[in-house]
């Protein structure tokens, strides 16, 4: 699976089963971390979203929506953003919902992989990082 195509600078992805950081990119090459390490873009692997990986990450359970909706699902500590195992694209197993300060919804998006999540939230001004 090429997942090139959706990657932005920033975007962490797997290579050589190390979680890297994109810190540029050409048409044929990914550089990754603060040594612009050099990867084909068919080396590279998504970071699949799972409970364990947000709660590991900064977010927390959100009992609550278990148990209204009966799904996993985690926020961030500030309660702006969630994330429920309930996608309504088959191909994605998991639903992004961002409120802004105003707990007014700003975005919503089916989302598996981590790149795809950070994209959804950079596109509302939010610079999701993790620690590696």
């Amino acid at each position: 699976m090429s997942i090139y195509k959706e990657l932005t600078i920033g975007a962490v992805v797997i290579h050589g089963g190390i979680m890297k950081t994109v810190t540029g990119m050409t048409q044929d090459f990914v550089y990754l971390g603060d040594d612009f390490e050099t990867a084909g873009k068919i080396d590279i692997k998504p970071v699949r979203i799972t409970g364990e990986f947000l709660l590991k990450h900064g977010f927390e359970k959100d009992e609550s929506i278990n148990r209204i909706l009966r799904c996993e699902a985690y926020k961030t500590p500030d309660g702006h953003i969630s994330i429920h195992k309930i996608a309504s694209n088959r191909k994605r197993s998991w639903n992004i919902h961002i409120d802004n300060e105003s707990c007014n919804t700003i975005a919503n998006a089916d989302v598996e992989y981590l790149h795809q999540m950070q994209t959804e939230l950079a596109n509302q001004g939010i610079d999701f990082k993790i620690n590696l």
